[in-house]
């Protein structure tokens, strides 16, 4: 029984993360922190920042606009993935 829900903990996590990477590339950017925020909550979620940089790439304004950075994906998702990782390290110790 522990097995077979170990498996299904996997499959889902592969499932959200797929989700996830399709976002990127098929909804708009709010849809897609929308979904890394229910990844991080779910899972550790280490690919937020990796998907941070593919977003810059491929979304990025070349001018130096909005805190004039063309890394404000890869800030975006870093920052996610670091309060959440911290906001569940501050529930387990509770």
């Amino acid at each position: 029984m522990g097995k077979n829900n170990k498996k299904k903990k996997i499959a889902g996590r592969i499932l959200l993360s797929l989700i996830f990477l399709g976002s990127i590339f098929l909804m708009p950017w709010w849809a897609t922190v929308a979904i890394a925020l229910i990844l991080v909550i779910n899972t550790n979620a280490y690919e937020l920042p990796a998907c941070g940089v593919i977003m810059d790439s491929l979304y990025s304004l070349s001018s130096e606009t909005l805190l004039e950075t063309g890394f404000i994906f890869t800030l975006l998702f870093l920052c996610i993935f670091l309060a959440g990782n911290y906001i569940k390290l501050q529930m387990r110790t509770q």
